[in-house]
């Protein structure tokens, strides 16, 4: 059956599923980080990108190369729309395993400042690599096949000849642009043409080194294989008129020659005789089903000495994560739902509560690079800030230019429905590549809330990426309040003895400049209310009072001292500044600068293949008090099914106003144990206890945590 009577009825069945779970009540954070995951193969190992919705900065990774457990520490961007509480909370994404990838989860793991990382899990040990990667929304990792039955790739799966190897004695002696030619490899025999010629293109940028020959054959014979057959004649050509001499050159006329006269070959050559060309399609879904009981309890001292113990939480929640995706020669085709239902066991709670994190469509033409995405998603890129329900298309303008069309109503929370007095529209264009080393993007959107504008906004991002170089830049500026949104630079350098030095440098309106913003304190329900009082004009104003600036600038560092342990360090100033009193609000009193200091020691098969230790010691300079806190976090294989990870984390804060201090000790323990392939057992348990020095004595107070459930793969 060909694709085109084909897709109808997968088609039919994913919107289906998209209808149904649409019916999912009232629907927390404001954006998601996991976007989606794409697996490709090739003849030993296999490509995995996770996609973003938020700008990531790579700081180090354990262990260095093999394990079942990939920790990958970053560091988020805070993009417009993606509040400081991407720094916490975890997010689950499933994968379908098999025995070329044994993946089986990712994870997203917000634990606070300079302690978040995503974390790869498998089925069983395998060895990785995480090669340079251009794209600061993205983490690539390569992971070569485990041995045993069932890991060979089928012939027809694959083309051509595999690449030579490269030119060096070593890894270490050919340096970060070996790596880029590596992974540019790796991607045309796994048959990502579109990524093998980005990384190509950007190779041939730099002056004339060792590898620029080499890089220009392959990049011809990526856009062959990609059917580009007339930009690969021109490179071919390039590449004999620079050089045109040895056995390379005569390999390069041989592809130019059959380029040349392929042409003249009837096209009916190409289809089976008596029959249609075989067409494939490829269906699949996956996901994961988890519930987990949780109970905190608190207990404080009374001022008898008597003491008050109080349960802040019963819950279970039930989450689910579905994806469905169909794959043929011309479309790449998903759907994705991921929410859950909380469960409030307590007379006094906050009650039973439905989410809705993602729910959307998403279909792309892979020959012509079309693309559309409708439903509850997130994006934090073209203006766009953070989860919103609506519609996104992208339409290639050339080869290197898109044009992209939103619109839609922003969602602050997973738990609201769709909210029809607030809707946004714009339009983005994307530059892939217009100079040497460089992308970048443009954007200009509106945004309405009761018939008045709440938001207009031109700006947009800068990159740039070489071998050992790389930043990433973003501008929002409002054009209804003429004041500058947002202003950001990320910068990574890596040097040949493999340390990385990064750079952030942060200005914001906080939160990002909206007339909303005037409802913040007040008992207005709306803006349109709030109309009856005052005048647009005063509204403005008013929302402009409840705008806060903030600064920040981060310097880190990390680099591995040898294939067990890792270094990193990053020094922080951020300064917030006052708000204006108005409209029956108080002031708000900002800080002066604040300082954070913070150093880690990461060692990894320690003790047992698979483990891995975190030290870490963080000293705070902040305008109320100083906090100085020293952890340690180990993940230790117990067993091939038994994970354990003890924590632990020692607080002392003395305050600047009165020089009254507090002691805060909070270990925890977190065990995993795999029942069978798809099922796992999770418990999480934990405490705090608190001492604090105050003008009659001391007050003391401990609280307690538990969480206990399952999580099933599917």
């Amino acid at each position: 059956m060909s694709p085109d009577r084909f897709i109808p009825a997968r088609l039919l069945r994913l919107l289906a599923l998209l209808a149904c779970l649409l019916v999912v009540p009232d629907l927390h954070a404001a954006i998601d980080v996991l976007d989606t995951m794409d697996v490709v193969h090739g003849r030993d190992r296999s490509t995995i990108t996770i996609h973003l919705n938020i700008p990531v900065r790579y700081k180090s990774h354990a262990p260095e190369s093999s394990g079942d457990l990939l920790r990958i520490s970053v560091e988020p961007v805070v993009t417009p729309g993606a509040a400081a509480d991407v720094l916490l909370g975890n997010e689950t994404m499933q994968w379908s395993p098999d025995p070329r990838v044994p993946l089986f989860e990712v994870v997203y793991e917000g634990q606070g400042f300079a302690a978040t990382a995503i974390n790869l899990r498998f089925e069983k040990r395998v060895e990785y690599q995480l090669p340079a990667n251009p794209d600061f929304r993205s983490i690539v990792v390569v992971v070569k096949h485990p041995a045993g039955p069932g890991t060979v790739i089928p012939d027809a799966a694959r083309e051509d000849e595999a690449l030579p190897e490269l030119a060096g004695s070593s890894p270490q002696e050919q340096g970060p642009m070996a790596d880029l030619m590596k992974d540019a490899n790796r991607r045309i025999t796994d048959g990502d043409y579109a990524g093998a010629i980005r990384i190509y293109t950007k190779v041939l940028e730099s002056p004339e080194h060792e590898y620029s020959s080499a890089a220009l054959e392959y990049l011809g014979l990526a856009r062959e294989r990609k059917g580009q057959l007339a930009h690969a004649k021109a490179v071919y050509k390039d590449y004999l008129t620079r050089y045109p001499e040895g056995q390379d050159a005569d390999r390069v006329r041989q592809r130019l020659a059959g380029l040349l006269t392929a042409r003249d070959t009837p096209k009916e050559k190409l289809r089976a005789a008596g029959g249609r060309q075989r067409q494939t399609h490829e269906w699949d879904t996956f996901g994961g089903f988890s519930q987990f009981y949780r109970r905190d309890e608190n207990t404080a001292r009374l001022d008898d000495d008597d003491e008050l113990t109080t349960v802040s939480q019963s819950s279970l929640s039930s989450d689910l994560d579905v994806t469905g995706r169909l794959r043929t020669e011309n479309y790449d085709l998903r759907t994705r739902f991921t929410g859950g239902y909380l469960h409030d066991f307590l007379d006094d709670g906050a009650g039973n509560d439905s989410t809705v994190s993602s729910l959307y469509f998403d279909g792309r033409n892979t020959k012509r690079n079309y693309s559309m995405r409708f439903g509850r998603q997130s994006r934090s890129s073209g203006g766009v800030l953070g989860r919103f329900d609506g519609l996104l298309l992208g339409i290639p303008l050339t080869g290197k230019t898109t044009i992209n069309l939103v619109g839609g109503a922003p969602v602050d929370s997973s738990r609201d429905s769709f909210d029809n007095r607030r809707y946004f529209y714009g339009l983005s264009v994307d530059f892939d590549g217009f100079a040497k080393g460089w992308d970048a993007n443009t954007f200009i959107i509106e945004q309405q809330v009761d018939n008045i504008v709440d938001r207009r906004a031109i700006g947009g991002e800068l990159r740039y990426f070489d071998a050992n170089r790389s930043f990433f830049s973003l501008v929002d500026y409002d054009i209804l309040y003429n004041e500058l949104n947002t202003a950001q630079f990320l910068g990574n350098w890596t040097t040949s003895g493999k340390t990385t030095i990064n750079f952030v440098a942060d200005y914001r309106n906080s939160p990002i400049l909206l007339t909303s913003n005037a409802l913040q304190g007040q008992l207005f329900d709306s803006i349109d209310s709030m109309l009856d009082v005052f005048s647009e004009s005063e509204i403005r104003d008013i929302a402009q009072d409840r705008t806060a600036r903030s600064k920040l600038a981060t310097l880190g560092i990390s680099r591995p001292l040898d294939d067990r342990f890792q270094f990193s360090g990053d020094v922080t100033v951020s300064n917030f500044s006052d708000t204006e009193a108005s409209a029956g609000i108080l002031a708000n009193r900002g800080t002066g600068n604040e300082y954070f200091y913070n150093i880690q020691l990461i060692g990894s098969n320690l003790v047992k293949p698979g483990d891995i230790t975190i030290l870490g010691l963080r000293y705070i300079d902040a305008d109320t008090a100083n906090t100085t806190s020293l952890s340690l976090n180990t993940r230790y294989p117990f067993s091939n099914d038994l994970r354990i990870n003890p924590r632990m984390r020692i607080d002392y804060r003395k305050n600047t106003d009165d020089d009254m201090d507090q002691v805060i000790f909070t270990p925890s323990l977190r065990l995993t144990y795999r029942v069978k392939r798809s099922l796992r057992l999770e418990a999480d348990i934990g405490g705090e206890w608190s001492d604090e020095e105050i003008v009659d004595g001391s007050d003391k107070s401990r609280s307690y945590f538990a969480s206990i459930g399952y999580r099933a793969d599917f």
